[in-house]
């Protein structure tokens, strides 16, 4: 139904006035409307509220989205996305302009997003974030471990057991971090700041999240988030979602995890393969060390046939040439070969020592561990004590007992001073063992 145009008696609208009768004309016309069209121009303001247009073909409205109303967006607007928004139209009499005021939105279709995903990754690609040369190798026994997840959640806890089963002698760090919602670029790229400045680096970082949604993920496509993993000095392994989900961190990623169980397997093998690949090593230096020995031995039949036949050649010269120096000439030769043996030999080192020499370190630093706890425990037992006599201290019953008292007037007001005291004024006394009424009287 349409208004009718209020007019005043003299048939003279002021500018005021028109604008007024315009802007309840569009609020009561235009509530609670579904609005199509095409992101343009947005801009986030420190303010927390969101400026931004839609377009079509033919037209412009301009629109804007309060901070509060903002912050419950699961997908950021973006340049060139097509919503559907739902709002109201007003007007801002200031300038006679009206606008759009939008309360939620939905993309035109699971297909505007992928058409913006498809966008980026294509941009990403061009820039070589996601190329194979640049990824880093993931140590096969890291020391220490970062992990880059919800505080809450399975996640954490499938990662944790995962590792408590497997063959893992290192540290594990947690950065906690937003895994849903607009903060959580931000929130991942401060945590990988934060490991590079430990000052002890963790040899390999896992960011971890669950499944969920398309648009659960999606802030997982973040474009500063997957330049950013790519920039990484430290190798990081991305386990977002389940096997069907790959948002655009995986690609920048050095290594992709179908599950983040999977994420822990990668970083902790087996007890059994661990065995068995020092079994393989052990194999292999036998081996080597064996074929060192056989070439070592060949060497030696050619150098003793060698030393035979230049005795023989020699045999017409030796009367020519003094016995003794010749005798002192073998000698420095044999004796140089004999220190080539045993320089050969310290070379071969025993597997068995090497492994010996592992478990003592591996049991040494057992023992310094054991020593940290208890000295850290010992620390904050102290402090606890401390803490807890100070607050005995001043809890304001122990002050009673010693014979203080607290002054209220009839409107449980704390009497300080004799100025609060009228000529009669009902005051309550507490004492340590309970409350005295009475009536102050000034003679």
């Amino acid at each position: 139904m349409t208004l009718p145009l209020e007019k005043p008696i003299d048939n003279c609208l002021t500018v005021k006035e028109l604008a007024q009768q315009i802007k309840k004309r569009l609020e009561v016309g235009f509530q609670f409307i579904r609005l199509r069209g095409e992101v343009s121009s947005i801009t986030y303001h420190k303010s927390g509220h969101v400026y931004f247009s839609l377009k079509d073909s033919d037209a412009v409205i301009d629109c804007i989205s309060w901070k509060g109303i903002a912050q419950t967006f699961n997908i950021p607007l973006t340049d060139g996305l097509e919503i559907i928004g739902r709002g109201s139209v007003t007007t801002y009499m200031g300038r006679s302009k009206y606008q759009f005021i939008m309360d939620s939105f939905e993309p035109a279709g699971r297909g505007a997003l992928f058409t913006l995903l498809e966008q980026r990754r294509h941009r990403l690609q061009a820039e070589g974030v996601f190329d194979e040369k640049l990824k880093r190798a993931i140590p096969r026994l890291p020391k220490t471990i970062g992990l880059i997840t919800s505080s809450e959640g399975a996640v954490l806890h499938d990662i944790q057991a995962r590792l408590e089963e497997r063959y893992v002698e290192n540290k594990v760090y947690l950065w906690p971090v937003t895994v849903q919602g607009e903060n959580t670029p931000r929130d991942i790229i401060q945590a990988i700041k934060g490991f590079h400045e430990f000052s002890e680096r963790p040899d390999v970082l896992i960011i971890a999240r669950g499944g969920g949604s398309f648009e659960d993920l999606w802030h997982f496509n973040d474009e500063e988030l997957a330049r950013f993993i790519r920039l990484s000095e430290i190798p990081i392994i991305t386990a977002i979602g389940h096997e069907p989900d790959t948002p655009l961190i995986d690609y920048a990623s050095d290594r992709r995890a179908s599950t983040p169980t999977n994420a822990a397997e990668i970083v902790a093998p087996r007890k059994e393969d661990i065995r068995n690949y020092l079994e393989r090593l052990e194999s292999r230096l036998n081996a080597k060390m064996g074929s060192t020995m056989q070439h070592i031995g060949v060497t030696m039949q050619h150098a003793q046939s060698a030393l035979k036949s230049a005795d023989i050649f020699l045999m017409p010269k030796l009367r020519q040439v003094d016995q003794i120096r010749l005798d002192h000439f073998l000698e420095r030769f044999h004796v140089a070969k004999r220190i080539h043996l045993l320089q050969l030999a310290e070379r071969c080192v025993s597997p068995s020592n090497l492994i010996k020499n592992k478990k003592w370190e591996l049991s040494h630093a057992g023992l310094k561990l054991d020593q940290g706890v208890g000295e850290v425990m010992s620390q904050k037992n102290s402090r606890l004590a401390a803490l807890s006599s100070h607050l005995n201290a001043s809890n304001f019953v122990n002050i009673l007992k010693k014979g203080f008292a607290i002054l209220q007037d009839e409107n449980h007001h704390l009497i300080s001073s004799v100025k609060d005291l009228n000529n009669e004024t009902h005051i309550t006394v507490r004492l340590q063992d309970g409350v005295v009424n009475g009536v102050f009287t000034r003679k």
